[in-house]
Formats: structure tokens, C-alpha cells, sequence
């Protein structure tokens, strides 16, 4: 059966259509979503200039293509080609339906007026962590990796990713001063 996938374009607006107040657990968007924004960000990392693209285009629909293109530096074929509809799912059969499904999202249209974009909450920590993933897609991958469903160890995290022990550590010790200054607060 084919079915139909989320495209970038689509994310952000189901990300913008959610309104959740994240004050706690029980405000929190369902865990379709959360898992969402979590493909979205790894998609983020592995395309960070297709990704600043989608956003800026979502953010700001009153430019057009060309005014895009000149803000961002590209070319008008380039720009098109960055904003090109994609999957942002490396594998839909790891998911079940209703993670795939439209939910209702349709493709942002651009608006006659300007119209407030990016206002959710849950918009704005998509895109955080999606901006965090799009800076250094080694350090997402780590992160995903350390704290994902099959446990990895510093030693091992280096050689998936050829890069020192070192550096493995100062990335994770980057989540782990973020969670003690959440505990803090």
C-alpha cells in the first residue's frame, strides 16, 4: 500500500497546528508528534540548508522566490530545488500508520496577507531542536545514538563516528548540563 508521507512542508505546518502548552507531561503533544519532531530534526541535521530553506519559506510566505533566493544567496533554481518536497522519514516502515497519516496538515499556501507563522509552542521546539541538529549532524547522530533504543558506549560512539573520545564526551556532557540546569530551575 502506498501512502502518503509528511514532507518538510508539511511537518512545520503540523508543528504550527499543535497547541499544546508543554507547562508539563500532561500538556505535552501526543508522542506521534514528539516522534515528529525528532525525524524532522534528523532530517534537519542531514540537510541543514534544505532545512533553513523550508523554514524560512514557512516563516515568511511573503516573499517570493526570488526575494528567498537573494536573502539566502542562491540562485532562484537553487532555491527551488533546496525547497523540492521531500519525505522527511528515512524509513516508513518503521512507523505504523497514524504516525504517517496527513492528520489534516496540508501543504502551507501562501497567503495574500502576511499571517503569523511559528507561533505554537510546539513549532517553536521543533525547530530548536531542529536548528541544534542542523548545526552539527555528527553531534545529533551521537546524542540520538547514546540515548537511543540500543545502548552504545563513549568507546563505541567513537569509532561509528570516527572522531575522539574526547569529543564524544563534550557532546554529551553538552545534554547533561542542559538536564541539571532543568533539575535546578
Amino acid at each position: 500500500m502506498i501512502r502518503d508521507l509528511l514532507s518538510q512542508h508539511d511537518m512545520l505546518a503540523l508543528f504550527d497546528r499543535d497547541r499544546s502548552s508543554w507547562e508539563d507531561m500532561r500538556h505535552y503533544p501526543d508522542s506521534v508528534t514528539c516522534r515528529r519532531i525528532l525525524r524532522f530534526a534528523d532530517w534537519a541535521a542531514r540537510f541543514p540548508k534544505n532545512y533553513h530553506a523550508a523554514r524560512m519559506y514557512y516563516e515568511i510566505p511573503e516573499l517570493s522566490f526570488r526575494e528567498l533566493a537573494a536573502v539566502l544567496g542562491w540562485p532562484e533554481s537553487t532555491l527551488r530545488l533546496r525547497l523540492a518536497p521531500v519525505t522527511c522519514i528515512d524509513d516508513p516502515d518503521d512507523y505504523s500508520d497514524i504516525e504517517l497519516a496527513w492528520n489534516d496538515v496540508r501543504p502551507p499556501r501562501i497567503p495574500t496577507p502576511p499571517e503569523a507563522r511559528g507561533q505554537s509552542e510546539t513549532y517553536r521546539n521543533a525547530v530548536a531542536v531542529a536548528d541544534f541538529a542542523a548545526l552539527d549532524e555528527t553531534r545529533w547522530n551521537v546524542i540520538r545514538d547514546f540515548y537511543g533504543e540500543i545502548p552504545r558506549t563513549q568507546e563505541e560512539l567513537a569509532l561509528l563516528y570516527r572522531v575522539g573520545q574526547a569529543t564524544i564526551s563534550r557532546y554529551l556532557d553538552s545534554i547533561t548540563t542542559i538536564n541539571r540546569k532543568d533539575t535546578q530551575a
